[in-house]
């Protein structure tokens, strides 16, 4: 899907997000959920998801522009993983490519201007 996005759409900039937490993290936030909203995650299915998110951002990275990896723990401030891009530059990449117009019409980017 990615390589035809690229054929249709030349001029467009694909990035990865990849939002990480400890598998502790991941399993304390499901439960509540499910505790506030009665639908839990299958165990099987949110460990399965927990192994493979990685081995996809893994993947797929070759085929995109940039993947950025965010880690979110609890307690803790949101961060860019060792080795990434600082976030002025996060937010300057965005800010480039996000269209102008589109931005007056969405208050949230303006956490992106440089």
């Amino acid at each position: 899907m990615l390589e035809r996005i690229r054929k249709e759409f030349p001029e467009y900039r694909m990035a990865i997000l990849h939002v990480t937490a400890s598998a502790e993290t991941i399993r304390s936030r499901a439960q509540s959920r499910a505790n506030k909203t009665g639908r839990a995650i299958p165990t099987e299915l949110l460990e399965e998801s927990i192994a493979q998110a990685p081995k996809s951002v893994k993947a797929l990275s070759p085929s995109v522009d940039v993947t950025f990896t965010i880690r979110n723990e609890d307690n803790q401030p949101i961060q860019l993983a060792e080795g990434a891009t600082s976030w002025k530059e996060f937010r300057k990449m965005w800010w480039k490519n996000l269209d102008r117009k589109e931005c007056d019409l969405a208050p949230w980017c303006e956490s992106f201007r440089p």
